[in-house]
């Protein structure tokens, strides 16, 4: 997932790997094996917040370039000129100043740790802040819906790359706050419809993910 000049671009090729995450967890949905499910559902929940990372870094570099939003206006911002490294050095800075020693220590080079958690909104909307975009407002209001995603995602991922009991029990406490029993396996947690919703909790917060990022970019 590329930066570009319009704001279209990266919203397509965003929707096509969520609409392409969807398609999979729909067929995880009849698969029987539970080594398979597990499997499947891994890799959607990794993957899932890997895009949305991406898309966020992406965003952020479109907005340094002044790329075009779908309605029209371009957006601006107070590091426009600079190189995609200058871009991402303005956005540690705006998370870590401290990195500043680190990059010196470094040769002058950016590790990639040191990047924002570009995924954790905060985070996101700091250095857009920092930044001084155009459309900041736009930008605050798109997470002002409350959706969980932004914040239960996470801890399913971590818990598929860190299984362990802490990380069990912090996925499975999720459950209740859906109307699911806390007793399920987390990829079941996963495959099972929120109260009174009609689709799978994975299949919400890709929705979720996708009008963010459809609102982000209009």
């Amino acid at each position: 997932m590329r930066h570009s000049t319009r704001l279209k671009v990266l919203n397509n090729s965003t929707t096509k790997c969520f609409n392409r995450l969807r398609n999979e967890a729909n067929f995880a949905i009849g698969l029987r094996g539970d080594r398979q499910v597990e499997v499947a559902m891994c890799r959607i929940a990794l993957d899932s917040l890997n895009t949305w990372n991406n898309f966020c870094r992406s965003y952020f570099l479109c907005g340094s370039i002044g790329s075009r939003r779908i309605s029209g206006p371009t957006m601006t911002c107070n590091i426009t000129g600079q190189t995609m490294e200058q871009s991402i050095e303005e956005a540690i800075i705006a998370v870590r100043p401290s990195g500043t020693l680190r990059r010196v220590a470094a040769g002058g080079k950016w590790s990639r740790k040191e990047e924002p958690k570009w995924y954790v909104d905060h985070s996101f909307r700091r250095v857009c802040q920092a930044a001084g975009f155009s459309n900041l407002a736009d930008i605050e209001n798109s997470f002002s819906a409350g959706y969980g995603v932004f914040i239960y995602l996470p801890v399913f991922r971590n818990y598929y790359a860190h299984r362990n009991e802490e990380t069990l029990r912090k996925v499975q406490s999720i459950a209740p706050h859906y109307g699911i029993p806390a007793t399920r396996r987390p990829s079941l947690i996963l495959l099972t419809p929120p109260i009174h919703r009609p689709q799978p909790l994975i299949l919400e917060w890709l929705d979720e993910l996708t009008f963010t990022a459809d609102y982000l970019c209009h």
